[in-house]
């Protein structure tokens, strides 16, 4: 129906020109959108062809960097006969890579470490990229491989024990000596520090090491071997002295000068070496390579074997609780000043494993663990039952007569308390105290003062005792002699539990040598154990104190030199860094 008051054919006319409009606008909208989505199309295509690109690059690269990788490695390798920049080159022709020119390879290489620099790079086309202006990508690529020899801290655990004898203590010398030598000639001046345990029954420290440990019972100034209870195995830490002791301060004990084994009326075998017999002590943190050969060749042999204690002592000089030791040692010219921070840290400060410095203990027996004897409290030193007079009559010399000089006191008696050994009787008095002891022939003059000798008898002190004559001495010549009873004489005899003089440390001694070598390992300690023509009990149980099945050896004779030799060339084999 046609708008009121508008004539009918301007109203068509309207609607026609509006129809009209909206057709030509529609079409003018479709071509700005076939426009703008061609953009959007291209635009795709370009940057899947960026990525293209990229890809490309990225695999390039990738080639070449593994490339230069294989080379600084094979080129920095100590064992590397070949020139280093031939070695270098070779690696990126056999790769298909274009070679680097020789400024771009940098080697520098001693007998002590070696390090191989390698910058290189190459140029890609790119299909897509150039369209926005990128017609190439560098692929610019560096890579260094270093290989060196840190600082080395070594503990050489050694056996010699009584079976070390002849030909195996020979094999010994040679083979040690050796790797000392080796070892000094792959390690860089300074960075070396190697410690001798030499071990048997005890271990000795020595005076100049002894005097840095806490020990609190009688020092009878014989000989320096500390004694460890079985929780001391459990750390590669050792106790100092403190500078005030105080409660929370647990001493050692020092073991008693005394001979358990002998039946002599002297010291034939003390169960610590004495201080007088300096080759069978620690030699500890030597910068010198002809000081500790000269120690190896001083050793000598004798007692039973306790592995456990050269286990430990070889991780305590290893551990940083060593450094006040070193420090000292330093001042007094013991120690050489380039060890100086020594034993280092097993971490660093942020808790990391310190692989600055490599720690070695090489540990070597021909046998297994046997017996360690300790004297009993009461026993090492202070008032004793023996009184002894000064004057050596006729006869009561020697072996033999030897025990004639002597009277035995028991309190628990309740007539005459002294045995004469030499009237073989029961008296009031030891013998020799009484003037008329004295035989009407005797003439001695002993001290060859040119006067007859005073009788003199004096009450002996354990130590005293223990220095004249062995523990087997007393229980078989002295006690036996007194009572005639084995029961009674077997009390007083090394070797059995219900001795009153002895205990001994037997069972617990493989257990001992397991925690030490999980404490150091633990550690990061590299453990090297030599069976030495060592029975299948220490064969087992060196192989399980190793740090791996290769760190393990049992050898016999002259071919202990080539395990030492293999043993240093496993140490030299130097982290790689890169």
């Amino acid at each position: 129906m046609p708008v009121q008051g508008m004539p009918a054919t301007s109203a068509t006319g309207l609607v026609r020109r509006a129809r009209q409009s909206l057709i030509t606008y529609h079409r003018a909208d479709e071509g700005s959108m076939l426009i703008f989505g061609m953009f959007l199309f291209v635009s795709m295509l370009l940057i899947a062809g960026m990525a293209l690109d990229l890809m490309r690059f990225e695999e390039r690269r990738t080639k070449l960097q593994a490339t230069i990788d294989r080379a600084v490695l094979a080129a920095a390798d100590m064992d590397q006969t070949l020139d280093c920049k031939s070695v270098v080159k070779d690696w990126f022709v056999k790769a298909g890579a274009g070679a680097p020119s020789d400024d771009q390879i940098t080697c520098t290489k001693n007998d002590f470490g070696s390090e191989v620099k390698v910058t290189a790079s190459t140029t890609m086309p790119t299909w897509f990229m150039k369209m926005v202006g990128v017609p190439t990508l560098q692929t610019p690529t560096a890579s260094t491989a270093e290989e060196k020899i840190g600082s080395v801290e070594i503990s050489l655990v050694l056996d010699v024990s009584g079976s070390m004898w002849g030909s195996r203590l020979t094999n010994l010398k040679a083979a040690a000596s050796s790797f000392v030598d080796q070892m000094f000639a792959s390690v860089e001046t300074g960075k070396l520090s190697i410690s001798i345990v030499p071990y048997s029954t005890q271990v000795s420290l020595g005076q100049d090491l002894l005097k840095y440990f806490y020990y609190t019972n009688y020092d009878h100034g014989q000989s320096s071997c500390l004694e460890f209870a079985t929780t001391d195995f459990s750390a590669t830490a050792v106790r100092l002295k403190p500078t005030v002791p105080t409660s929370a301060d647990v001493p050692y004990r020092l073991n008693g000068h005394f001979d358990p084994f002998y039946s002599n009326n002297r010291l034939s075998l003390p169960n610590c070496p004495p201080d007088t017999k300096t080759s069978q002590a620690i030699l500890p943190f030597s910068a010198s390579a002809d000081a500790l050969k000269a120690r190896i060749k001083g050793l000598s042999i004798d007692g039973n074997t306790s592995i456990d204690l050269g286990m430990k002592w070889g991780a305590a000089l290893l551990d940083p609780s060593m450094q006040p030791v070193v420090t000292k040692m330093i001042g007094e010219g013991k120690v050489a000043g380039a060890l100086s921070g020594r034993p280092y840290s097993f971490t660093k400060a942020d808790g990391t494993r310190n692989n600055d410095v490599l720690k070695v203990i090489v540990v070597m027996t021909d046998g297994q663990n046997t017996v360690e004897y300790k004297l009993r409290d009461g026993y090492e030193n202070g008032a004793s039952n023996l009184f002894m007079t000064n004057t050596k009559y006729p006869g009561y010399d020697g072996f033999s007569g030897f025990y004639k000089r002597f009277s035995w006191y028991d309190p628990s008696r309740s007539g005459n308390k002294y045995y004469s050994l030499s009237q073989q009787a029961w008296r009031s008095q030891p013998w020799g105290a009484n003037p008329l002891d004295i035989p009407n022939n005797y003439n001695g003059d002993d001290d060859k003062d040119g006067v007859k000798d005073e009788d003199v008898t004096t009450q002996l002190n354990w130590d005293e005792v223990w220095a004249m004559m062995t523990v087997l001495y007393l229980s078989d010549e002295i006690v036996y002699k007194v009572y005639g009873s084995t029961w009674i004489r077997n009390q007083w005899r090394p070797g059995y539990n219900n001795s009153l003089t002895t205990s001994y440390v037997y069972g617990t001694k493989d257990s001992n040598v397991l925690s030490v070598c999980s404490a150091a390992k633990d550690k990061g300690v590299k453990v090297y154990a030599i069976a030495f023509e060592a029975p299948t009990n220490g064969q087992n149980l060196l192989k399980q104190c190793a740090s791996s099945p290769a760190h393990y050896y049992y050898t016999s004779g002259s071919n202990i030199s080539h395990v030492f030799s293999s043993i240093a060339n496993s140490i030299n084999k130097l982290r790689l860094t890169h």
